[in-house]
């Protein structure tokens, strides 16, 4: 008998972002949690996706012993998404109204697409 997981889509962001560097300090968040071998993490898969599904643990995926990735439960990755979302709304509102303090006209799109040399 087959059981059907229920798979939820993440968030949709556009347009994609290059990765930030996070701080040292939250260097130090990342050192402080288990990790598992790339090689370790194929061949318990399911195992470590259990725990970090239904456990809500945090693990680091590391390679040659340097952790390129972090896996995390689906409620911290939307919690973090609507964070950045929300900073990404306060920082366009604040550029608006400094626009509208500064007294400068807006410039058309078809101007600005213009320039670019899109049509």
């Amino acid at each position: 008998m087959t059981t059907k997981i229920a798979v939820r889509k993440p968030a949709r962001r556009s347009p994609a972002r290059r990765p930030v560097r996070p701080a040292a300090k939250a260097l130090s968040a990342v050192a402080r949690l288990p990790k598992i071998e790339a090689t370790q993490l194929r061949a318990n898969l399911s195992r470590v996706v259990s725990r970090v599904g239904h456990g809500h643990e945090r693990i680091a995926v590391s390679r040659n012993g340097t952790v390129d990735v972090v896996m995390v439960p689906l409620e911290d990755f939307e919690r973090f998404v609507w964070l950045e979302d929300h900073l990404d709304g306060t920082e366009a509102m604040k550029a608006l109204e400094e626009f509208k303090r500064s007294g400068e006209k807006p410039v058309p799109s078809a101007d600005v697409l213009k320039s670019l040399g899109i049509k």
